[in-house]
């Protein structure tokens, strides 16, 4: 699928892609130069580990939006069936 590149630099990701990975506005994306190719990677809230009574626990280093329980379970699914990259 072909996308151009406006004159300040905007690229626009067509919907069927977006659909298709997932992305939705507001979502980050860390863009690199690989092999001489574009790639694009959506990047979630950096992730810190904090220790709460002796335990190690995950937490982001800046505060994000509370979610319902079904929506972490989606993003868990989610995840799990990413493409990840070697």
């Amino acid at each position: 699928m072909r996308v151009s590149i406006d004159k300040i630099g905007r690229m626009v990701i067509p919907k069927q892609l977006r659909d298709e990975l997932g992305l939705t506005p507001g979502v980050k994306l860390e863009a690199v130069v690989e092999h001489g190719q574009f790639v694009a990677t959506p990047v979630g809230p950096e992730v810190i580990l904090v220790d709460e009574g002796g335990r190690l626990v995950a937490a982001t280093r800046e505060p994000t939006e509370p979610m319902e329980h079904d929506e972490l379970l989606h993003l868990i699914d989610e995840e799990r069936r990413w493409p990840h990259r070697l």
